[in-house]
């Protein structure tokens, strides 16, 4: 994720980085506190290059203990960085692991109630604390991304923080996407990977004077032509999220308010045609129907998106649920 207060494209914007399932030494092997001293290498430089961001005194203490960390971003904002791989359904639950991510669940809150009074939070991870987009899409798999237990701890502890929590932002899904939690939204970004066919891209978070988030901005590049003119590769700015909504008042509304707003008045499937037409996501991966999306986007849980699809006239037998609630 990448923060700034302007809503162009510049080499003075910070960004932040968090563990994701590819820095793992096998597949969804939680690692030993070796393997996070070996990240902590290459972690430590990225996080610090921006000058005006401060590690928080127990940094090296919680990446090596579990791949989380806090920093201070200027003199207003708390970036809270965790690894989701912890929380996620892939990891087979066990004692030790389990330990682990109750031990992130805890410094979480810890953090955030921590956080100097009249600072700002920006939470990011790699995978969402969602339904997978991608398995609902190709497989009608409803599957939940974070072991239930975690995501119900998240959703209390951010329902207790929501009016300092500026934003959360997640990949994984290597697309434009964004789900409704409790106090929250989680806003997923596409990658600079061409997996899944799309095109390399990035997201800029704008925020307004009051440190609210306001606006995201995607910028993508197109790979074949510049790998075919041998050139490097320019990124172009597409439509921002508010664009696509429709919204213009930057100073007056949270981008969180705009996305809830636009759900509730059913005007959801406005947004999911927006999102749809991003070209530079070849693959497509929102080809769910309008009612699909407007269900994914309005709930975290399994069972609650089978209840919405039902609404809209689906048959609940057609999906598969994947989740341990």
């Amino acid at each position: 994720a990448v923060v700034s207060t302007q809503s162009t494209e510049s080499s003075g914007i910070n960004a932040e980085y968090g563990v994701g399932n590819n820095d793992l030494p096998g597949f969804y092997e939680i690692p030993k506190s070796g393997w996070y001293l070996s990240l902590l290498a290459l972690y430590e430089p990225l996080v610090t290059r921006d000058p005006r961001v401060t590690l928080s005194p127990d940094f090296r203490e919680t990446f090596l203990a579990g791949g989380y960390y806090s920093a201070r971003y200027d003199t207003t904002t708390t970036i809270i960085a965790l690894n989701t791989n912890l929380f996620s359904l892939n990891v087979p639950e066990q004692v030790l692991t389990a330990a682990h991510a109750a031990a992130q669940l805890a410094w979480f809150e810890d953090t955030l109630t921590a956080a100097a009074e009249g600072d700002r939070i920006i939470i990011i991870g790699h995978s969402p604390p969602s339904l997978n987009l991608y398995k609902l899409y190709k497989d009608h798999i409803v599957k939940e991304n974070w072991h239930g237990v975690y995501l119900g701890v998240f959703d209390e502890v951010c329902a207790r923080h929501q009016d300092r929590i500026v934003g959360t932002f997640w990949g994984h899904e290597h697309q434009d996407t964004f789900s409704l939690g409790t106090g929250y939204t989680t806003y997923t970004v596409p990658s600079v990977s061409p997996v899944y066919h799309s095109q390399p891209a990035y997201v800029v978070a704008q925020v307004n004077t009051r440190q609210e988030l306001v606006d995201l901005h995607t910028y993508h590049t197109w790979l074949e032509y510049y790998s075919v003119a041998g050139q490097p590769p320019r990124y172009f700015q597409y439509q921002s999220l508010r664009q696509i909504m429709g919204t213009r008042d930057i100073e007056y509304c949270s981008l969180a308010t705009v996305t809830k707003a636009v759900l509730d008045d059913s005007r959801g499937l406005d947004v999911y045609q927006g999102l749809t037409d991003r070209a530079y996501q070849n693959n497509r991966a929102m080809q769910l129907s309008p009612q699909m999306f407007y269900c994914f986007a309005s709930n975290l849980r399994a069972s609650e998106f089978v209840d919405c699809a039902e609404h809209f006239g689906y048959n609940r037998t057609t999906f598969r649920i994947l989740a341990d609630t």
